[in-house]
């Protein structure tokens, strides 16, 4: 699914990445805005954290033509509105059709705005007939679960990076579709030293049991031998032990247990009261 979507093959008007510290999405981002340029007339970029020469210099000379950057930030230091986010990027929109327009990352937006405000702008530009696709980045480990959600809830994609190692990485994908079909698929991908992304597959937990290390006996160093054998167990049995009944001696003692107590002459007992020398 992340690669039909990467690709243009799966149809999704508006797509969020959720990244975080241990696993940034920036390099997925870049990845996602050449594959828009081989299907869209024209790119709006809205850089909020990077300058926009960042991702305009990695990008081929030929690409660099179709770009329009916008500083994301002049949108917060200006103004009161809370669409004037919107009317910049709707401004700059061409009157042609089949344009995407991309956010560097929503974060700042959303804490210096509010979360719903923010919903409001990707939901306009998602709804535009000019507009084929918005993608946008958020960083959820800034913001409550409560935030996360109400962004994913705008969204027909959510791609969630999870923590990767080395070059590997997974991420659990969410998209529904026109029709109403949602898909839910945990894929993994990795990344080159030209910060291209490959090898995108589904990801398979692995099945294969964890083998135990062989832990020594502990009583394999010990001087005495703490198990019996056979033979012992057998002369064990044999031995008869002290208070046992075999059979032999009184027969005519009970197998009901008493106490017999037998008072000696230095006792003063009273019948009427057991416990007189108590002290109670």
């Amino acid at each position: 699914m992340l690669e039909d979507l990467l690709n243009g093959q799966e149809k999704s008007a508006c797509i969020l990445i959720k990244d975080n510290t241990e696993c940034p999405g920036r390099h997925l981002l870049m990845n996602w805005l050449i594959s828009l340029f081989k299907r869209c007339e024209k790119v709006i970029l809205v850089c909020f954290e990077r300058p926009a020469d960042f991702f305009i210099n990695w990008l081929p000379l030929a690409l660099q033509k179709r770009i329009v950057a916008i500083d994301g930030n002049s949108t917060i230091q200006y103004g009161n509105k809370a669409d004037i986010l919107y009317e910049t990027v709707n401004n700059a929109l061409a009157t042609i059709d089949n344009q995407a327009v991309v956010f560097d990352a929503l974060t700042l937006h959303i804490m210096l705005r509010s979360a719903p405000a923010t919903c409001t702008v990707l939901h306009k530009l998602a709804k535009s007939e000019r507009v084929s696709q918005v993608l946008a980045l958020i960083h959820s480990d800034l913001h409550d679960q409560v935030t996360c959600d109400l962004l994913g809830s705008i969204a027909s994609s959510v791609v969630d990076l999870q923590i990767g190692m080395k070059s590997m990485y997974t991420c659990k994908v969410q998209h529904c579709r026109v029709t109403g079909k949602v898909f839910k698929t945990t894929e993994k991908f990795s990344i080159d030293d030209q910060f291209l992304i490959n090898s995108i597959g589904p990801f398979v937990e692995s099945t294969t049991p964890v083998q135990s290390t062989s832990q020594s006996d502990p009583m394999a160093d010990l001087p005495f031998n703490l198990s019996l054998t056979e033979t012992e167990k057998e002369a064990r049995s044999q031995v008869k032990l002290p208070y046992v009944k075999d059979g032999s001696g009184d027969e005519n003692v009970t197998s009901v247990g008493r106490i017999i107590y037998q008072p000696d002459d230095a006792d003063d007992f009273d019948d009427e009261d057991p416990d007189d020398d108590l002290n109670i």
